[in-house]
């Protein structure tokens, strides 16, 4: 089995091993421990497949215990996201418990199926089922790739169906009241997630020199994930430019005046060093942490006392996609500016819009029955 070794220089060597010729394969030195590890993985892949070509059927290896080996080893994408990483090893202790002694090669997919079965009698909800079933799938591929089985007891299985988040749009006045519910620093941030849609670490990672305030463009490229980590590309992989609004504009504008960064390659937003010495900062590298964001809205909700369910941050980026959609804009430039990947996406705020136009055409049409009087609506619906 290959495996990845540190070097003094601080780079990272992978090392497939050939399981025919029982030695070490050619290794290869990265900057990143995860190109060296999805390195092996993909030379040792070839070499069985290149043996299976010239009929030589490699027997599976000794397989350890199916908790042993979803806990040890790193699931997921190679370039997953170090958050994303945490998220299945959390799953993975979770399914341990379930299996601690199986081998990785005994899992069946009835097996699987009763598991999930149990998690929905324990009352868990489907999220945790299809996060469970999804580790479970990166951990099959992997053990193939690697040799300890030939099948994926998960492929057939599909996942949970899950409930249809509908976000909590908030109107002009709730957002004036939010705004000014929040912290003077944190104003043209919350109009960027509204006016433009964008999402709580997209706003935490966007740097100078990614605003183009005289074109009234921004680009979404940089985000700070979960665990405080900046990268350089959104969600999807697709950097965007997304055009702002005249109030976004403005704000921006004298944000920058009262709150200067650093320089171009500076955040754009950041905990300003008065509230840093009243408060413990939660920085990093000099960015705003996304947990700092969410606690900033939190204590502004309970000042606001909205009536309803309380909106989360996300919520104002549903704002965006279901105002565009009242104002009738087509659905390919609001895919443009949410940046979807899928229509049907899109179309769940349009759906909202049409509602909300058809209950006022409703109400247009009829809206004298509902001030009518009992003596008035007896008359009018007594039989003739």
């Amino acid at each position: 089995m290959g495996y990845v070794e540190e070097l003094p220089s601080g780079s990272y060597r992978g090392v497939p091993w050939n399981p025919v010729a029982g030695k070490r394969g050619k290794s290869r030195a990265f900057d990143h421990w995860h190109e060296a590890d999805a390195y092996w993985r993909e030379q040792e892949a070839r070499m069985r497949a290149a043996y299976a070509e010239r009929g030589v059927q490699l027997p599976c290896r000794s397989a350890p215990s199916l908790a042993e080996f979803i806990t040890t080893n790193r699931l997921g994408k190679p370039d997953a996201a170090k958050w994303t990483v945490q998220k299945y090893r959390v799953q993975a202790r979770q399914i341990a418990k379930r299996w601690p002694t199986e081998g990785v090669d005994e899992l069946t997919e009835q097996m699987i199926l009763d598991y999930l079965a149990d998690i929905h009698d324990d009352g868990l909800s489907p999220d945790t089922a299809l996060a469970r079933l999804t580790t479970l799938r990166h951990g099959m591929r992997l053990a193939i790739k690697l040799g300890y089985r030939r099948d994926d007891p998960t492929a057939g299985i599909p996942g949970p169906a899950l409930r249809e988040h509908e976000g909590r749009p908030l109107d002009e006045p709730e957002l004036m009241l939010m705004l000014a519910c929040l912290p003077a620093w944190l104003w043209p941030a919350a109009l960027l997630s509204h006016d433009a849609g964008l999402r709580i670490g997209e706003v935490a990672g966007l740097r100078l020199f990614r605003l183009n305030l005289l074109r009234r463009v921004v680009t979404i490229a940089d985000v700070i994930d979960a665990d405080g980590e900046l990268r350089t590309w959104p969600k999807g992989k697709h950097i965007a430019d997304v055009p702002l609004s005249a109030r976004v504009v403005a704000a921006l504008s004298e944000h920058l005046r009262c709150f200067p960064p650093a320089g171009a390659e500076a955040p754009v937003f950041s905990v300003p060093a008065d509230v840093l010495g009243r408060q413990k900062g939660r920085r990093r590298g000099g960015h705003l942490m996304q947990s700092r964001i969410r606690g900033e809205w939190d204590r502004a909700l309970l000042l606001a006392n909205l009536p309803g369910a309380k909106p989360t941050w996300h919520d104002l980026r549903h704002s965006c996609a279901t105002i565009l959609a009242q104002n009738h804009a087509d659905i390919e430039v609001i895919m443009a500016i949410m940046r979807h990947r899928r229509p049907d996406v899109t179309l769940r705020y349009i759906r909202r819009a049409n509602l909300a136009r058809q209950a006022a055409a409703i109400q247009g049409a009829f809206g004298g029955v509902s001030g009518a009087s009992s003596s008035q609506l007896s008359t009018a619906t007594r039989p003739l």
